[in-house]
């Protein structure tokens, strides 16, 4: 019995092998199943490949981006320099023909300025309290030449010390202030800069001059650049009742 089921076994299969019809299907499934299996595993290829590439386009896209903000804000550091040397040079030669004695000290405190800003001209943020102490040599050189035609008040909370702020921010807003309003004995100019939870605020009185002075327009425009560039925001500003009002955000930590 088993031989004979061998025998037909052994038959069968010869008769379905030796059979073209059989072959001829067998070759075509054969034939179709590997193609769809080398479809299959071209296409897990060609996502592939196309998911690399994407991802090296965003990586290239982000960098490109970084390194053109860097360019841009690198722009905006360097217009710093050039406008208050200006100012500065203005303030110092009116002095030195009125008062020598004063006109020493504003050297002084001139150096002081600019040994702050020459040794920030690379840091894009620098702690408040730096900043703040630059301020006090920066007021003091506004004092000598305005005398009590301009009055700025700094209330900053000592707890905000170690935040950061890019460096002549607030100088940058004195300055704005002092060179789009009247500064006078009958008309003084009122400054104050103070802060809350999220914000330092600078705010000024209002009274456009008659007379524009020549501007470079890099003030206001720079300040909310750099802060769009440094945290991704913009400083508030507003204008109503009387009161010109920048509010910076303060920066805890990058």
């Amino acid at each position: 019995m088993v031989v004979g089921y061998s025998a037909i076994t052994s038959f069968g299969l010869s008769k379905y092998f030796n059979d073209p019809t059989h072959l001829y299907l067998t070759f075509k499934l054969s034939l179709g199943f590997t193609f769809r299996v080398n479809l299959f595993l071209h296409s897990i290829n060609a996502i592939f490949f196309f998911v690399n590439r994407y991802n090296q386009s965003q990586l290239l896209a982000e960098k490109f981006q970084k390194e053109t903000a860097e360019a841009q804000f690198n722009v905006l550091r360097s217009q710093i320099n050039p406008h208050f040397l200006f100012n500065s040079f203005n303030v110092l030669s009116t002095l030195v023909h009125k008062n020598p004695d004063s006109a020493s000290k504003f050297i002084d405190q001139l150096s002081i300025v600019y040994r702050y800003v020459l040794n920030h001209e690379q840091n894009k943020i620098v702690p408040l309290k730096e900043e703040l102490d630059f301020l006090k040599s920066y007021v003091y050189l506004l004092k000598i030449r305005f005398q009590e035609n301009l009055f700025i008040a700094i209330d900053i909370a000592d707890n905000l010390n170690n935040t950061q702020i890019a460096p002549a921010t607030l100088q940058l807003l004195i300055e704005n202030a002092i060179k789009h309003n009247v500064v006078s004995k009958s008309n003084p100019l009122n400054i104050k800069i103070f802060c809350d939870d999220t914000h330092i605020i600078v705010e000024n009185s209002i009274l456009r001059k008659e007379f524009k002075e020549d501007s470079t327009n890099i003030g206001l425009a720079n300040i909310r650049k750099r802060y769009d560039y440094l945290c991704g925001k913009d400083a508030i500003i507003t204008n109503s009742n009387g009161v010109f009002k920048v509010k910076i955000p303060i920066i805890h930590e990058l």
